[in-house]
């Protein structure tokens, strides 16, 4: 991905099993992830 058309930023907190999911459903495009302080490990599902 060299230069993306499309940015997407998704707030995140304590949606570890979504958050999977959800980056799974989106094309190749930039995703930034923002974790407010998660407690349920859900960075991990990145």
């Amino acid at each position: 991905m060299s230069n993306p058309a499309l940015s997407v930023v998704i707030p995140l907190y304590n949606r570890a099993a979504l958050i999977g999911a959800c980056l799974a459903c989106l094309p190749e495009i930039e995703v930034i992830v923002v974790d407010d302080g998660s407690r349920d490990g859900a960075l991990s599902g990145c």
